[in-house]
């Protein structure tokens, strides 16, 4: 990846946590267009990519899957800065 793709990156990374934390409640287990995959599901494979990734750059010894625990916007968010950072 070369610098001139990392202003897209971050912009895209950064408006997907916009959108990410206008979730509120409930619609976290709403579908999505892939009916198996719920709202929260859906953002566990983002973060989990994000990390894969991450780890791929050298970023990271080796990804941890998200825990039903986690924050999810908060887990996104960190998962998005390691990648840039990475």
């Amino acid at each position: 990846m070369n610098s001139e793709s990392l202003p897209p990156l971050a912009t895209a990374l950064d408006v997907t946590g916009d959108v990410l934390a206008s979730i509120t409640g409930d619609r976290w287990t709403l579908p999505t267009p892939c009916e198996e995959w719920s709202v929260d599901d859906l953002v566990r494979h983002l973060v989990t990519g994000n990390d894969r990734f991450t780890s791929a750059l050298g970023g990271r010894a080796d990804a941890e899957p998200v825990s039903p625990e986690d924050d999810l916007l908060h887990a996104y968010r960190r998962s998005a800065r390691e990648v840039l950072d990475a």
